[in-house]
């Protein structure tokens, strides 16, 4: 009973622990979180009714039993004696009496010593004794207590991550095949720059029905949502001027200066601005050079428009014709491609389709220019203090083609198809979530330990130890040089549920056990000790295969579960029971009754072991 009650408490509070990322926007670590309260809650369900089913099955039909010589006129009129099985051995008129381990303890009388596994006698031998003794506990909570601010000065040196987390060991050799291909080559300028779209023609983003724990996080439909398009908006002609016009500048050496450190120069020597406009404009007026030579790019011009800016009353059959005239871009995705399939492009990075031209056969519900970053790429990640620089940047700007265009064209919106921005906010949402979740799972064990003990104190004293196997862990995985990323932001979340096992059954058996605090102390480390032992060497020993995994995510939880089991097992017995020895938290209880109570069994405790003493 008392072990199910201790197993219910430490379950609930690491199951409330794993659900607190549920909190967080990112569908990785809220599925984690979910998949792992599932599971502690099925492994509680299953121990409390399977195993503990298939121990009684045990114990009444599998059990060894011990055989005994019984006198047989006295002993054996029941079916308990049977033929002794070496008749040679036998005295006269003895027979072999089965018993069971319940029969031993029944007939055991008080005064027969127990015997002990040697992990109790460890606890109630040299592990109390430390405890109890000042000049011994004293020095090893100042070590702890010292030891803490180290780990608390290497926490403020965690850093979000600054590129994308890798999936398999830096050694094994497809990753370093990758590694070789995303950094070993040196950035040249027919390499593509990660695409800043400014849109016209759209609302919003409806994200009704977004799931992406449960879809394709690339699905448009499902993953990132549907644009709400501006039925009322057109390209007219004043648009059509004043976007470019604004493309012409950007291109301009003039403005270097303003467009030099953030858009980047294509192979042209011109800044790599996307501009579908240019082609109708040759399509409509013709002379262009380069790859727009009408000995090169051949058009259909019949019935073409009249001007570029193309009239408002000519512009739906224009975008009919010009849609499906064949693009002169030197990088169109075939050749001969059509206009309507040229300006789009499936993100390198996402798979995310980018439209520029967003003509639907009948009209054009959008439009959009591209401006390629000089800092970003399609394929690296860098770190959240530079992509904000950029990020900043480019809001300015679009605030700035607001200020140009926004009577003749509308509002614009600035999007990144590749993302790199959206990693920018998950580098803040790392931060928050793992703090967020690592306090809430802090007052939640605090409220749990506190129902089950009724004591505040001790409640205190315990998420206090829980406080530093958290920042002894965060610190620890710094030195060893983790950023915080989704793996450690999960992880960190979830530190609390892992760190309460041990303090819970100290304090639920120091509470439970009756006596002054001295025999507190002996009688938790009696009871839980071999527990809290068992239960650490063998998470221990789990966590060590973990080490030899190639995929990264395995192997860094080998090393988070490690240390956390490490950190909780010497801050529940060597800080936690330190300060239960040390101050008197029995007189903090809001049990009624429980200091008159512990008071009078403590001295009778205290007769009795003094005339067992005495024996």
């Amino acid at each position: 009973r008392r072990a199910g009650l201790a197993m219910l408490i430490t379950s609930a509070t690491t199951c409330s622990a794993f659900l607190c990322t549920v909190a967080s926007p990112i569908a990785g670590t809220k599925s984690f979180g979910i998949f792992a309260s599932l599971v502690i809650f099925m492994d509680y369900v299953l121990v409390m009714s399977v195993f503990c089913t298939a121990v009684v099955l045990y114990h009444d039909h599998f059990e060894p039993n011990t055989f005994k010589l019984c006198d047989w006129a006295s002993d054996c009129k029941t079916t308990d004696c049977c033929v002794c099985p070496c008749v040679c051995c036998c005295l006269p008129n003895k027979r072999l009496k089965k018993t069971s381990s319940t029969d031993r303890a029944q007939q055991r009388s008080p005064d027969d010593p127990i015997e002990q596994d040697i992990i109790t006698e460890f606890y109630k031998g040299p592990v109390t004794n430390f405890i109890l003794t000042p000049g011994k506990r004293l020095p090893v909570m100042g070590a702890l207590f010292i030891w803490l601010f180290v780990a608390m000065y290497y926490m403020t040196k965690l850093e979000p991550t600054k590129k994308t987390e890798q999936f398999l060991d830096d050694e094994h050799p497809l990753q370093k095949a990758i590694t070789i291909l995303n950094e070993g080559f040196p950035v040249a300028s027919d390499d593509r720059g990660a695409k800043m779209y400014f849109t016209w023609g759209i609302k919003d983003v409806d994200r009704t029905g977004v799931s992406q724990m449960f879809d394709d996080p690339n699905d448009p439909a499902t993953g990132v949502g549907r644009p709400v398009f501006d039925e009322e908006w057109k390209l007219t002609k004043a648009c059509q001027t004043k976007i470019y016009n604004y493309t012409n500048g950007v291109r301009s050496p003039i403005n270097d200066e303003a467009y030099f450190p953030h858009v980047k120069v294509g192979s042209s020597g011109m800044r790599a601005v996307s501009n579908w406009m240019d082609e109708m404009k040759d399509w409509i007026e013709g002379g262009g050079t380069g790859s727009f030579d009408a000995t090169v790019c051949k058009r259909n011009t019949l019935n073409k428009p009249s001007a570029f800016p193309v009239p408002d009353d000519e512009m739906e059959e224009a975008l009919i014709r010009f849609a499906h005239q064949p693009s002169c871009l030197e990088d169109a995705p075939y050749p001969d491609a059509f206009i309507v399939h040229t300006y789009k492009e499936a993100s390198r990075g996402t798979g995310l389709m980018a439209v520029e031209f967003g003509f639907n056969g009948e009209k054009l519900m959008m439009n959009a220019i591209s401006m390629e970053s000089k800092v970003l790429d399609p394929w690296s990640e860098i770190g959240e203090d530079v992509a904000m620089v950029e990020y900043d940047w480019f809001m300015a700007e679009a605030e700035k083609i607001n200020g140009l265009m926004e009577a003749e064209c509308g509002p614009v919106m600035m999007t990144d198809a590749d993302q790199k921005f959206i990693l920018m906010n998950n580098q803040k949402i790392f931060r928050t979530s793992a703090l967020t979740g690592a306090l809430i799972g802090c007052a939640i064990a605090f409220l749990v330990i506190l129902v089950s003990t009724m004591n505040p104190v001790i409640a205190a004293f315990a998420t206090f130890s829980i406080t530093c196997v958290l920042c002894s862990v965060v610190g620890t995985v710094t030195i060893l040089g983790w950023t915080l990323g989704t793996t450690t932001a999960i992880l960190i979340s979830i530190l609390a549920g892992f760190s309460v096992d041990y303090v819970v059954h100290l304090a639920h058996a120091f509470v439970e056990t009756p006596g002054n605090q001295e025999q507190k102390v002996k009688g938790a480390f009696a009871d839980m000790g071999v527990s809290v032992m068992s239960g650490m060497l063998t998470s221990v020993l789990a966590s060590l295969p973990l080490f030899l995994c190639k995929i990264n995510f395995f192997a860094a939880f080998g090393t988070f579960l490690c240390t956390t089991i490490a950190f909780s097992w010497v801050y529940a017995n060597f800080m936690f029971m330190g300060l239960m020895a040390t101050f008197d938290v029995s007189r903090f209880s809001w049990r009624k009754g429980t200091s008159a109570q512990v008071q009078e069994r403590g001295l009778e405790m205290g007769k009795v072991e003094g005339q067992a003493m005495e024996m």
